[in-house]
């Protein structure tokens, strides 16, 4: 019976001695025949090394740029810690009356929480330790499917004042100006705004609760609402040899109606210098609107506003009529500066073209700065008995000047002296003494 194969198989078995297979079936051996040579045995193939798998990447990404960042792998989510912390003195020469208190304080101390959600929401929001206070700045959304159009809701700055759309870590003057006063500060809404034209035409359009001059609040207690409104033009922007690409100018303006409590104003060492008077109340239009501009020239820069106000108010006192007035109020204000280190002016943060290392003898950048800037107030707020001439200015002419030393992007060193000339808000009708103030900052921006 044969085997389980072929001879030749059979043959080729490893381990088998070599020998004629068939001898034992056919008997050749017997007759002289030699047996057939045995086939090579190919050697197998080696099995291929196996692939590793790809190296998992990370969901996530953190760093440091501007503000420490974590980010996912497409972009589509980012969180995002800036903030600054602003020490501050604040001092009055010749102040013999006491009308300003020499201190040193926080200003601002201002943790920045911002970043992006699925792509098409950003969110940002500011809360605020300074003052020894603690509020919420900012905190709103902001949706956005191009440049073109974007929805922001929540607390935001109005749209208005060019001075106070300005980061408070970019100021020129460590205090924003006697303008500042008719400015609404935050207010709570939505607003619509975009950029056209690689920016050349900004926009912004706002539904608003509504807040006084130089308010800031977290939610409404009347019905009324404000409708605000800022279009901001740079015919030069993308004209990249022109002289005037630094060179914008706008309107503002905000429009509603107002029940309630009114705010007094301040100078710019944040002394009260006018106050309606107690039984003084806003009831009825408020608008605002306010005509400025922004040049700048390697340098050089000015920035310039004129704001106006009027208020519908009324007086309530016992056992007289109630009566009403319209009032107008405006401010002005001129600032400019000068980059003395050479590097390009800004409406933002300056970059010094070298950081202050002194052992390499460089020392940052070197900017002056200087200002005139007025507030007054309407005069039938007086001749009404609207607000007392006793304890409230009708009018603030001021001057400064102030030196801004820029150790790199995170440190800076801003020395400032302001005069200011008050008419009237003394006793007798008299004028009130002459500020002269001294503030000094050191901010640590990250």
């Amino acid at each position: 019976m044969d085997g389980p194969g072929p001879p030749q198989t059979r043959r080729r078995r490893a381990g088998h001695p070599e020998r004629n297979a068939c001898e034992p079936y056919l008997g050749s051996c017997a007759t002289g025949a030699s047996p057939a040579p045995a086939a090579p045995v190919p050697s197998p193939e080696p099995s291929p090394s196996p692939t590793p798998p790809p190296a998992a990447r990370p969901p996530f990404t953190g760093g440091y740029k501007n503000g420490f960042t974590l980010q996912s792998e497409t972009g589509d989510f980012v969180l995002k810690l800036t903030g600054f912390v602003q020490a501050d003195g604040r001092f009055a020469l010749g102040d013999d009356a006491g009308l300003v208190t020499n201190q040193f304080l926080l200003r601002r101390v201002r943790p920045i929480f911002q970043g992006t959600v699925a792509r098409y929401c950003d969110f940002y929001v500011v809360p605020d330790f300074g003052n020894a206070t603690a509020l919420v700045q900012d905190a709103y959304l902001d949706v956005h499917f191009t440049n073109k159009l974007r929805v922001r809701a929540g607390k935001l700055k109005s749209p208005f004042g060019i001075e106070r759309l300005q980061s408070g870590q970019s100021l020129l003057f460590i205090e924003r100006s006697l303008a500042n006063n008719i400015v609404p500060n935050r207010d709570v809404g939505v607003q619509v705004h975009g950029e056209l034209a690689q920016g050349v035409f900004g926009y912004q359009l706002a539904l608003l609760d509504g807040v006084t001059d130089g308010g800031n609040i977290d939610g409404d207690t009347n019905d009324a609402k404000d409708l605000a409104g800022r279009v901001f033009v740079q015919p030069w922007r993308t004209k990249g040899t022109s002289p005037l690409r630094g060179l914008g100018f706008g309107i503002s303006g905000t429009t509603g109606t107002a029940n309630g409590a009114l705010r007094g104003y301040s100078s710019v060492s944040q002394a009260s210098v006018f106050s309606y008077a107690t039984t003084v109340t806003a009831s009825g239009t408020r608008r605002r609107w306010s005509p400025q501009a922004l040049l700048i020239v390697g340098p050089f820069g000015v920035l310039a506003e004129y704001v106006a106000g009027r208020h519908e108010v009324q007086k309530v006192e016992t056992g007289k009529p109630t009566t009403t007035a319209r009032l107008d109020n405006s401010a002005w204000n001129v600032t400019g500066s000068w980059l003395v280190t050479g590097e390009d002016a800004t409406y933002g943060n300056v970059k010094p073209k070298n950081f202050f290392v002194p052992s390499a003898r460089k020392w940052g950048a070197l900017q002056l700065v200087a200002r005139v800037n007025q507030l007054r107030v309407d005069d039938a707020a007086f001749s009404g008995g609207y607000a007392e001439t006793t304890r409230s200015v009708r009018r603030a002419t001021a001057w400064g000047a102030g030196l801004n030393w820029i150790w790199n992007q995170n440190l800076k060193y801003v020395l400032d002296y302001e005069q200011t000339r008050f008419k009237g808000g003394a006793a007798g009708g008299a004028d009130r003494p002459t500020e002269k103030s001294v503030q000094t900052r050191l901010q640590l921006s990250f």
